[in-house]
């Protein structure tokens, strides 16, 4: 084996070694260690989402539970569910929030005839 080939060689190793830590991170070392991730992300995200509840359109503050912690409790929520409202309602509440802000922003810009 010449150098070229061993250091080519060493090089692809690492490469594999540093892809599986990442995907480990990630992923998770094992089923359970991917479901506490995978939980912790849901949560991390539907928190995100909460944190726009007052920043929504008036007429859009129906698609949220009364509290981030009463949507997380409910006896109905599971992680599925959780995934599913995020995914159902992600993009509709993060344009709501722009389009509040936006109508807020014309609407302090208007000047009245004295």
């Amino acid at each position: 084996m010449c150098l070229c080939q061993l250091l080519s060689f060493g090089i692809d190793q690492l490469f594999i070694l540093w892809q599986l830590r990442k995907n480990q991170q990630w992923h998770g070392k094992d089923k359970e260690h991917h479901s506490e991730v995978s939980e912790q992300i849901l949560y991390s995200k539907l928190q995100d989402l909460y944190a726009l509840r007052e920043r929504v359109c008036p007429a859009d503050i129906k698609i949220f539970h009364k509290s981030f912690e009463d949507h997380t409790i409910s006896s109905q929520t599971t992680l599925d569910g959780i995934e599913t409202w995020i995914m159902t309602y992600s993009k509709v509440i993060h344009t709501s929030s722009t389009q509040a802000a936006h109508k807020q922003h014309t609407s302090n810009n208007i000047r009245y005839p004295e």
